[in-house]
């Protein structure tokens, strides 16, 4: 009687056991297959455009300075989500500015490049159509835009030129600014005078003249610059007329913005250039003071001076620099006053699209 109960706990122990063990695997079968259903699930299908954020993708905007001279926009699609978990991707881009369309992009290439000369200056709208698809699914546009500042379309003053005043036997000394933060190289620079030529090789390549001319007499300057951008040799030419020898009465100054840049980001430094001239039988003397959007942010009454303020914090858009020059008596006493204004613009260091 004991052998036959003890056969038959086992026999019913081992039954349970293959049970939990059937149990077990039909349990990691249904799991397996659950896991592949839910991978299918993830690929969308139909009308997707409810599942789609707005904000998947934005736009990049991005100012270039090109080898022939001119300065291009380049607008490029930044993504905020991996579409491609769900099965999608981008494919297509089309770009507008002012409502008229001026590039697409396919799905292999969606970057735009324009040239800034053909933007007027001021506010333009520009908007970027993102189409997003897959499959098995509708496809769903995703429009994002805002407006950009343009102070100027090409780029004017790309070297800048300074020289400062003198009278007959000083010394007349050109200086020479090349574009920052480019990679160009000098090859020769010619300063011609009054149609004599004298050439300038070697860095930092500026040029010295003792002033031999008559008092009030008035003279041209032409700077051409040969110098290799990239893959490509160019020629710069800026002319000055109607240099003017000072004389022992005249009193002049002035303000320049250096390398002729309108365009900055936060934390960029925008620079100044001032100079005057007061001559032998004057006691006057000179004081300029800078502000920025009517704020007080410098002043000299050293020359030449070279006025520099490092942005911070500064709202995106345009703003004016401001050159406050007055003239003072001996005692002190403002004689006269003049003003030069700046307008240059604040970028977004990446712009984006809302």
């Amino acid at each position: 009687m004991k052998r036959n109960y003890c056969n038959w706990y086992m026999n019913t122990i081992h039954k349970l056991l293959s049970l939990c063990l059937l149990l077990l695997l039909t349990i990691g079968m249904v799991s397996c297959n659950e896991e592949q259903t839910n991978e299918d699930d993830f690929k969308l299908k139909g009308d997707i455009s409810k599942y789609v954020p707005a904000y998947a993708f934005d736009l990049d905007a991005t100012i270039l300075n090109g080898s022939d001279g001119y300065a291009y926009m380049k607008f490029s699609p930044i993504t905020r989500t991996d579409l491609s978990l769900w099965g999608l991707q981008l494919k297509s881009a089309k770009y507008y500015v002012d409502g008229i369309l001026v590039g697409t992009g396919n799905s292999s290439e969606q970057t735009l490049v324009a040239k800034r000369s053909l933007l007027d200056a001021g506010k333009h709208n520009v908007k970027a159509q993102f189409t997003i698809g897959g499959e098995e699914c509708n496809d769903v546009n995703i429009n994002q835009e805002d407006d950009i500042f343009v102070i100027s379309p090409n780029l004017d003053g790309y070297f800048n030129i300074d020289y400062n005043y003198v009278t007959k036997g000083d010394i007349f000394h050109v200086e020479l600014y090349p574009p920052i933060g480019n990679d160009i190289h000098i090859n020769k620079v010619t300063y011609t005078w009054d149609g004599t030529n004298y050439e300038s090789i070697t860095s930092p390549y500026d040029w010295k003249h003792q002033v031999t001319e008559d008092i009030g007499t008035e003279h041209n300057l032409t700077v051409t610059i040969v110098c290799t951008e990239g893959s490509s040799q160019i020629t710069y030419t800026m002319s000055y007329s109607s240099i003017k020898i000072q004389g022992e009465e005249d009193e002049i100054v002035s303000t320049d913005l250096l390398n002729g840049i309108e365009e900055y980001k936060n934390g960029q430094t925008i620079q100044l250039t001032s100079k005057s001239y007061i001559g032998r039988a004057k006691k006057d003397s000179y004081e300029i003071k800078y502000y920025l959007d009517d704020k007080l942010v410098g002043q000299t009454s050293s020359f030449p001076y070279t006025f520099k303020y490092k942005l911070s914090n500064e709202s995106v858009g345009i703003h004016r620099l401001k050159s406050l020059a007055i003239l003072k008596e001996e005692d002190g006493t403002e004689k006269s006053s003049s003003e030069t204004n700046f307008d240059f613009l604040i970028m977004k260091v990446r712009i984006f699209y809302k």
